[in-house]
């Protein structure tokens, strides 16, 4: 019989399934990882035919401190060492688009790529370029995936009457003038089907690739079900049945290995919390008034990690992206950055299977 984790439709990985990742400093190398998975899952020569074809230029939205681009250069960078005399890059970033401006100090210092402001100045088709706050001039611009807060626990949940409804149906209502492929991500009880049928058509001219998923599922220590969709153009891409959407996911699941405890990596864990990490695990021994007095706040850096997002040049040079520049903000926004983030290996996912999927 299947298990799964709450909020997701994808079965937990086998007992014979790949270990994931055993500590932090493997979690940052998830995309070698992931090909490897592929490799045993498809074979070597089967994968790396169409790793060979990956050329994207790629753009994103609601971005916030550059989730999906750290997810599409850290592949990027696992290819390149699979592919050792491609030159040209895999994933080219055009640009990405944040309102929230501690996010925007954040993207500024850390990618060379456009950096709009508001998705409520986008009017495709007949506008196409917009004030660029990284060039200080008007740039090109297109539209990507659609923001959480009407359908977020967070947000109340108010879907149609959430104030920032406005902003979800704007990008919609652009995004059939954008792109041939869209990824989307949003929380689990988000209907992606049901909106791409409305605003861009139904599935004999838009396909859908939809699962609700939790980093668990790769082998990660961390719980953060969403729902991730690929969306694509079917005049112009289609779906590689050599590469099934259904079989990708299933090949890259593994087993967890880390816990709760190793994402206290910055300074020793003090020993009453580690005994009532144990005891946690057992709820016949577990106190919460104990609990609370041993435990100590995880810090910003340590968030970060449970996405894999790299704020020290040690994680960078193992992830194969750029490290975010998040010491220009204050450490209270950091903390907010951080749970509004994305995982990073999840996206990772779901690009690969696009990679492999699409032709």
């Amino acid at each position: 019989m299947c298990r799964y984790y709450p909020k997701t439709n994808v079965p937990v990985a086998d007992s014979d399934a790949p270990l994931g990742p055993q500590n932090i400093d493997e979690t940052f190398q998830w995309a070698g990882a992931f090909l490897k998975r592929l490799y045993a899952h498809f074979g070597r020569a089967k994968v790396l035919r169409k790793l060979k074809q990956w050329r994207w230029n790629c753009t994103t939205l609601f971005s916030g401190v550059g989730c999906a681009e750290t997810a599409l250069l850290s592949l990027q960078s696992a290819v390149k060492k699979e592919i050792p005399h491609s030159v040209a890059p895999c994933a080219r970033i055009l640009w990405a688009c944040e309102k929230d401006e501690h996010c925007q100090t954040v993207l500024q210092s850390t990618y060379n790529s456009c950096l709009f402001g508001d998705v409520m100045e986008f009017d495709l088709p007949s506008k196409t370029e917009l004030w660029c706050l990284k060039h200080q001039r008007m740039c090109k611009c297109d539209v990507p995936r659609a923001p959480c807060q009407p359908y977020s626990k967070m947000g109340l949940q108010r879907k149609e009457k959430d104030p920032k409804f406005a902003v979800h149906e704007r990008y919609w209502t652009q995004a059939q003038h954008a792109a041939e492929i869209h990824i989307v991500e949003n929380v689990s009880e988000y209907d992606v089907a049901s909106y791409k049928n409305h605003y861009l058509g139904p599935d004999s001219e838009w396909g859908c690739e939809v699962a609700k998923i939790d980093p668990r599922l790769w082998g990660f220590g961390c719980a953060r079900p969403r729902v991730y969709a690929v969306l694509y153009n079917k005049k112009y891409v289609a779906w590689d049945e050599d590469f099934p959407f259904k079989d990708v996911l299933m090949g890259l699941r593994a087993q967890p290995v880390m816990k709760a405890s190793d994402f206290f990596f910055l300074s020793p864990i003090p020993k009453p919390l580690a005994r009532n990490l144990r005891d946690y695990m057992d709820s016949s021994k577990f106190s919460r008034e104990h609990w609370e007095v041993a435990q100590r706040v995880i810090t910003p850096e340590e968030l970060f990690a449970t996405h894999c997002l790299p704020v020290s040049s040690r994680h960078a040079k193992l992830s194969g992206s750029p490290q975010l520049q998040v010491s220009r903000t204050c450490r209270t926004q950091q903390v907010k950055m951080a749970g509004n983030g994305m995982n990073c290996p999840t996206m990772g996912v779901f690009v690969l299977a696009a990679i492999l999927g699409l032709s």
